[in-house]
């Protein structure tokens, strides 16, 4: 994971945030499907460590990229409900694949078919990051409600101090 993580910065300064997360999220579901067909039982088990390693690399590589990328497009001033939002559901929903693959794993399916169905949670998440669109118009849009916010708030504070001034609070 540190090598991903030290690779990841050098990639998306090149080829930009938000095709190289793309690029992640598909090399990964690629590598697990890979992983499923290769590993076939414990035969294998000296080809293994090198999955994992990939699995690490491309876990370095991703988890970096996609707070990169949410983090850039908060608006300022809602940095934290905004992580808050991002925290609950990256745990809201982390359990969910293992939950999946365990149960399966548990009813009899063969591990490595098993595996398989990680993959379909990685290009769900695919299919939201391509309706996205550009990652230049969700900053745009981040800034556009940032002036928003910040006069609403504005608009607030000028409320409070001319409730002082009438003696309302």
């Amino acid at each position: 994971a540190i090598t991903g993580s030290q690779i990841m910065p050098r990639a998306a300064a090149k080829f930009g945030l938000l095709p190289c997360y793309k690029s992640s999220i598909a090399g990964w579901a690629l590598l697990l499907v890979a992983t499923s067909f290769v590993i076939r039982g414990p035969e294998q088990r000296d080809i293994f460590p090198i999955f994992v390693a990939i699995w690490g690399l491309c876990f370095g590589f991703g988890v970096p990229l996609s707070r990169i990328i949410y983090v850039t497009i908060i608006p300022k001033g809602q940095e934290a409900e905004m992580m808050g939002l991002y925290e609950f559901f990256e745990r809201g929903f982390l359990w969910l694949p293992p939950l999946v693959f365990t149960v399966l794993n548990e009813a009899g399916m063969k591990m490595n078919r098993t595996l398989l169905l990680i993959p379909v949670f990685l290009m769900l998440s695919m299919a939201c990051l391509v309706q996205m669109g550009s990652l230049e118009e969700a900053i745009q849009q981040g800034r556009e409600m940032e002036s928003t916010s910040t006069s609403s708030l504005r608009d607030y504070d000028e409320g409070e101090d001319k409730d002082e001034e009438d003696g309302n609070l």
